[in-house]
């Protein structure tokens, strides 16, 4: 084969390496990242987690829990709806709120003013308690809501002698089961669709199981996300995705369907936008997979190392860039769209989080340490060119 040919086909195929490395241009026609400050309080401790978004009835709020207290704040002008000292973020569910009769709940393990083991379903429409329910042994995670047709929602606990326990709305117990391995209570409380127990069998169902069986020798329990029964984490400078199911004799296999190699460690779960994997390394690139195949669809470098997993706000991937900076880019393409820069001598306090179209950004001053929790309306402006084709339609 004469060098020249040699040549060519080297050359197409880089090409066809960076095409797929590199995102392409924008197209015209799409929203840009143009946040626009709308309100600001200061709070008298930072948060240990990303705001959330709370629906109270026909109102938006968003719930802060921090190490020495819960509040929650009215998301169109920030105003302290109620807050709470005698319980914090430790203990507190990870998952997203859930409804009882409409109103929103939230579950909280930790001790009583007496120091016992406890379980309160707290409702975040005023801060009450709902159920308060004394437990056998410690937790060791926070509780996992399983909701029902109506009331309030059954829970699945992770307790101390590694047994996980369901109770029903009353506190009772339906199920309970001791798993003969060590149960990792941060995989436990990462689980973002909460399958613990099986209300009739009393056995664990897929995702909890797959990733025990999984966890440790193939991946970093910080990493876990669920997507169905597809199970998504890293592992030593690599990203994966298993696809589980359940023999006929109860047994849970679980096949890697792919596995990309990154630049770096990753320390923070996966965002699934659609068929879209958003993985953010600390390489400085923020990744986007196909999710059937692994086939990298663009990747973009921030400039930094990221530690914190991605939001997605419609067609936009926002990211939190080193600790004073947010960028933002086309989920389609990985085009830039913009990027928001804190005030100056302020720095990230927590991961930024999304709530009724604001982006809601937790920041601390240097030397003072006055905490402030601002709230960007994210518009929607167009790029040049948008107009003109809206108007041809």
């Amino acid at each position: 084969m004469s060098r020249s040919l040699l040549t060519s086909t080297s050359l197409v195929t880089l090409l066809v390496l960076l095409s797929a490395a590199t995102p392409g241009p924008a197209s015209k026609g799409t929203a840009t990242f143009a946040p626009s400050a709308a309100w600001q309080v200061v709070l008298d401790q930072a948060p240990a987690r990303a705001p959330t978004e709370v629906l109270l009835g026909s109102r938006l709020a968003t719930l802060l829990a921090g190490p020495g207290g819960v509040e929650v704040r009215a998301l169109d002008s920030g105003a302290q709806l109620w807050k709470r000292n005698d319980i914090g973020a430790a203990g507190l569910q990870t998952v997203p709120p859930v409804g009882a009769d409409s109103l929103p709940v939230a579950g909280w393990t930790g001790q009583d003013s007496g120091g016992h083991p406890t379980l309160r379903v707290i409702h975040l429409g005023s801060g009450k308690d709902l159920l308060t329910h004394r437990l056998a042994r410690p937790a060791l995670a926070p509780p996992l809501p399983r909701p029902t047709s109506g009331g309030l929602p059954r829970w699945s606990l992770l307790l101390a002698g590694d047994e996980i326990v369901t109770l029903d709305r009353d506190g009772r117990r339906l199920a309970g089961q001791v798993l003969d391995d060590p149960v990792y209570p941060r995989l436990w409380s990462l689980l973002s669709h909460p399958a613990t127990l099986g209300r009739e069998s009393g056995r664990l169902l897929l995702p909890f199981l797959a990733a025990q069986k999984l966890r440790p020798r193939d991946l970093e329990a910080e990493t876990l996300s669920f997507d169905g029964r597809w199970l998504l984490a890293a592992g030593k400078r690599s990203f994966a995705a298993w696809r589980c199911r359940e023999t006929r004799r109860g047994r849970i296999r679980c096949s890697r369907q792919w596995r990309q190699h990154l630049g770096g460690t990753v320390t923070a779960p996966a965002r699934v936008a659609g068929e879209t994997i958003l993985v953010s390394c600390r390489d400085t690139f923020l990744y986007a997979f196909r999710r059937d195949n692994g086939h990298l669809l663009w990747r973009r470098a921030t400039g930094r190392r990221l530690a914190l997993t991605a939001l997605v706000a419609g067609k936009l991937v926002i990211t939190a860039v080193g600790d004073a900076e947010v960028q933002a880019f086309h989920l389609d393409t990985g085009q830039p769209a913009g990027a928001l820069t804190l005030p100056a001598g302020e720095h990230l306090a927590a991961p930024p989080g999304l709530a009724g179209g604001y982006l809601l950004v937790a920041t601390r001053t240097v030397p003072e340490s006055v905490v402030r929790l601002r709230a960007y309306a994210l518009s929607a402006k167009q790029e040049p060119g948008a107009e003109k084709e809206s108007a041809r339609r």
